[in-house]
């Protein structure tokens, strides 16, 4: 008589495993798939217009004078 559908409780234990590792591979491909373009470029777009509307809000405060903000406003631009 056959027990565990001839796998045994080894085979059993490599079948889970097996099962385990496929998901998460095709769990990881599609997040590579989706990432888009940033991710591989190690880039968030966002960041960039985040930070020169920080720049610009403190330009317009008058924290910044009009070189430090040309100046700053290149840097992030680059």
């Amino acid at each position: 008589m056959m027990h565990g559908f001839g796998f045994g409780i080894g085979g059993f234990f490599w079948m889970v495993l097996i099962w385990i590792l496929l998901i998460a591979g095709a769990v990881w491909l599609i997040k590579m798939i989706f990432s888009g373009t940033a991710a591989r470029s190690g880039e968030d777009p966002g960041k960039n217009d985040q930070a020169i509307d920080i720049l610009n809000t403190r330009y317009a405060r008058g924290e910044l004078d009009r070189e430090e903000y040309e100046r700053m406003k290149a840097d992030l631009k680059s």
